[in-house]
């Protein structure tokens, strides 16, 4: 995910971008925004840019060895933390047991929500389990924060519907925040940030991502084959969510 391929938010964009030129990259950042609008994809761009190695004044160079490996989103310094859920063949409840599945999914739509994921799980269908993220996780964030970065400046930890932690869970990630570690960003994505702890709100640097609108819709359908009243029809029906409007 590069920021050219992402309408709109033309400030946000400028902003991040001026935070790594001028060295001004918050340790703790929060995306917020309503379902379907780019905070996770502005996250995923603004990682990416944080860690390019030939950076350009508006984007990632596309080229350089970090570059190549967030094409895949498996750069081992970029570690992602999700709403996850139980299945027979999940010992542990960890976002790094359903990393192959998180991947695939971002990549074929990084504007979806949590119910389209939750729909990921076989077992959603038979019993209506919801994610959730679970203490173990943050043991496991603990294990990887005391351990040196791989190879880039950063590491970066991006923890997508971060509401979704239970309040044991929440009180562990405020002592990360508290004391945060050296060379690591934690960046969240959320719809509700209303739900985090205020102890944890405040700790993070926020960033509100606006919703896309109709010229928005246009600009990302420009190579769908699509019919401008078309296009506007489906962004009007489905409220701009863009996550909705890739599935249909």
């Amino acid at each position: 995910m590069f920021f050219e391929e992402i309408p709109g938010n033309k400030s946000i964009k400028e902003e991040l971008i001026f935070s790594v030129k001028n060295n001004r990259i918050a340790h703790a950042q929060i995306f917020s925004g309503n379902r379907g609008c780019a905070k996770l994809a502005l996250a995923i761009a603004y990682s990416r840019y944080i860690n390019c190695q030939d950076p350009s004044e508006k984007d990632s160079c596309s080229k350089c060895s970090s570059c190549i490996k967030y094409n895949t989103l498996c750069h081992p310094d970029l570690h992602f933390i999700f709403p996850v859920i139980k299945t027979s063949s999940s010992s542990e409840l960890i976002s790094d047991k359903f990393a192959d599945k998180w991947r695939e999914f971002v990549l074929k739509n990084s504007y979806a929500s949590l119910n389209q994921w939750e729909n990921q799980f076989e077992t959603v269908k038979k019993t209506n389990e919801h994610a959730f993220i679970y203490t173990e996780e943050l043991i496991q964030i603990h294990k990887k924060v005391v351990l040196k970065n791989f190879e880039a400046k950063f590491r970066v930890f991006l923890i997508w519907i971060p509401e979704k932690m239970a309040l044991k869970t929440s009180n562990r990630f405020l002592k990360l925040l508290e004391e945060p570690p050296e060379g690591t960003i934690f960046l969240l994505v959320s719809e509700n940030p209303n739900q985090l702890l205020p102890t944890i709100s405040s700790r993070l640097q926020k960033i509100k991502v606006s919703d896309f609108n109709i010229d928005d819709a246009i600009l990302f359908c420009k190579n769908k084959n699509l019919k401008h009243e078309t296009i506007k029809q489906i962004a009007r029906n489905t409220d701009f969510d863009f996550g909705k409007m890739i599935q249909l």
